[in-house]
């Protein structure tokens, strides 16, 4: 990648060029010491990550909940710098005991010695939750894998989806009505292409597909009423 500010066809959102990000492993002593000396208050019950949508804030009721996504925040929420990575660390630290974090990796191993619950989402073909790394992470949360399909919650497409997370959320694994597959089927032409390469069948995202990446509301209350029935019995 060119020394520029990455643009939304790019694999990571950033306000500078790859040869600026920050190295959040190199600087490990300084996270650790911003930790412990973090002097906040723990005042958020729900912190959405990459969730340019808000999908989150508009089902929470009177609980806490902030959105933390570059696009909503261009350098404050820029993960590739270390304001942005300070700046969601310390969300994480204001977290309330058993809080719900759609988690990303900065926080999933503060989820280690810290209350909350954790959710996270990948597509069904993901190879992120095969690395050793994560499967180490998973046990020691005991965390299981949920396949949804958000076609079901409103998303224009299928989208079969897992979701990984502490919480029973058994309620999760739905089947899509006939009526469903049918309207997403109708509506794939508009977000995927084929193309024969090689005499093989290809299929691609199109540029529409990155309006699906937002949560449907109807996802959004059902992974905040499962979250909220375990806050229930924390509590």
């Amino acid at each position: 990648m060119k020394n520029r500010a990455a643009k939304l066809k790019d694999d990571v959102l950033s306000s500078g060029g790859e040869s600026t990000w920050w190295d959040a492993f190199a600087h490990m002593n300084e996270l650790e010491q911003y930790c412990q000396n973090f002097q906040g208050s723990q005042w958020l019950d729900v912190l959405d990550i990459f969730a340019h949508g808000r999908g989150m804030e508009g089902v929470v009721g009177s609980r806490t909940c902030t959105s933390f996504d570059i696009r909503l925040e261009r350098v404050r929420h820029d993960l590739t710098t270390r304001r942005g990575t300070l700046m969601l660390l310390g969300l994480g630290m204001s977290l309330t005991h058993g809080a719900l974090v759609t988690a990303v990796a900065v926080l999933m191993c503060l989820g280690t010695f810290r209350s909350f619950s954790l959710a996270i989402e990948q597509p069904k073909s993901t190879w992120m939750f095969g690395l050793p790394q994560m499967i180490e992470l998973f046990t020691q949360r005991k965390m299981q894998k949920y396949l949804t399909y958000l076609g079901h919650f409103g998303c224009p497409i299928a989208k079969p989806t897992w979701i990984m997370t502490d919480l029973a959320a058994d309620s999760l694994r739905v089947r899509m009505s006939e009526e469903t597959k049918a309207r997403c089927k109708r509506n794939a032409e508009k977000y995927y292409k084929k193309e024969v390469v090689e005499g093989r069948v290809r299929v691609s995202g199109k540029k529409a597909l990155s309006l699906t990446a937002k949560w449907p509301k109807l996802f959004c209350r059902a992974l905040y009423s499962i979250w909220l029935q375990h806050s229930d019995q924390v509590h």
